[in-house]
């Protein structure tokens, strides 16, 4: 048995720091992701324009349905950047999907794998099938839409279950005609995807440098599916910590929502060590007040 030394040990647990403006442009992008599903003004992040959308399927419930998931963004700078962002659970059948903890085997778009890749099925089935008249997959957009514009760079974000299929389109994208495109992905309480197959595969193929996690450790979705049930994580973590001023908390949306992830990473961004303890309006009900503190060291 391979076992890992504690220098390798503390630097799978330390702590990255990451860029304020992209990271933050990442956050706005997942954000104008859900706004677009439904049916609101995109609020896009400055710097960056619309160039394409895709669709998911969802498998689960009364016979399944097309739903909108994501939305292609591009640098108005003609540097060739591309964002590619997620939305999270918008619907009854998306909190299905997220239900659907049984696995199924990850087959790359190109190339192929050297050991047997596992991940959650409800997230592959958005990534991976059709139903209906739904003539392509997610994935079969998503590839369609970069052979157009043939970036230069792509940056990959979502939110919840947008950071599920963000990771794995990350993984797909790393095998393809793409894989030196991909810069960056960020992910914002992302559930876990897959089993050890796919995290020792996964981090093999993409530096941890490159994949990061940001989560809320008062946030009960980073920490679904649970590892007893054989999922884990990748690449690197970037705590934060905030819940509702009262005693006990038990509004878990507002640890979840994207906005107060968005906030605190705002404000965050303002310190040096990149952490921030204090207090403002709950995003989902601005009655209410959030706290913020600075996060526990990641234990791995």
């Amino acid at each position: 048995m391979t076992q890992t030394s504690p220098t390798a040990a503390a630097s799978a647990t330390a702590t990255p720091t990451l860029d304020a403006t992209l990271t933050l442009a990442l956050a706005l992008a997942s954000e104008a992701a859900y706004d677009d599903f439904d049916g609101k003004p995109l609020r896009l992040p400055q710097g960056w324009e619309l160039a394409g959308r895709w669709t998911g399927w969802d498998p689960v419930f009364r016979g399944g349905s097309e739903e909108k998931y994501g939305l292609l963004l591009r640098a108005t700078d003609g540097s060739g950047a591309y964002i590619v962002a997620f939305r999270g659970t918008a619907s009854l059948d998306d909190v299905l999907d997220d239900g659907d903890v049984p696995k199924r085997a990850f087959t790359p778009s190109a190339g192929t794998l050297s050991t047997s890749v596992q991940v959650e099925a409800g997230f592959y089935g958005i990534y991976n099938d059709t139903g209906a008249g739904m003539t392509q997959s997610m994935r079969q957009q998503l590839q369609q839409l970069l052979a157009k514009d043939s970036p230069s760079s792509v940056y990959v974000t979502g939110h919840s279950l947008g950071g599920a299929l963000a990771h794995l389109f990350a993984f797909d994208l790393s095998f393809g005609p793409y894989a030196a495109a991909f810069t960056r992905l960020t992910t914002f309480a992302s559930p876990r995807v897959g089993d050890d197959g796919w995290r020792d595969t996964y981090d093999a193929r993409i530096p941890s440098a490159n994949s990061i996690r940001v989560y809320n450790q008062q946030d009960l979705v980073p920490k679904v599916p649970p590892k007893d049930f054989g999922y884990h994580d990748v690449g690197s973590g970037f705590p934060v910590w905030f819940e509702r001023r009262t005693l006990p908390d038990l509004y878990p949306l507002s640890r979840h929502a994207l906005l107060n992830y968005i906030i605190v990473l705002q404000n965050a961004f303002d310190a040096p060590s990149q952490t921030w303890a204090g207090s403002f309006p709950d995003a989902t009900d601005a009655k209410k007040t959030m706290v913020s503190q600075v996060p526990n060291p990641p234990t791995g």
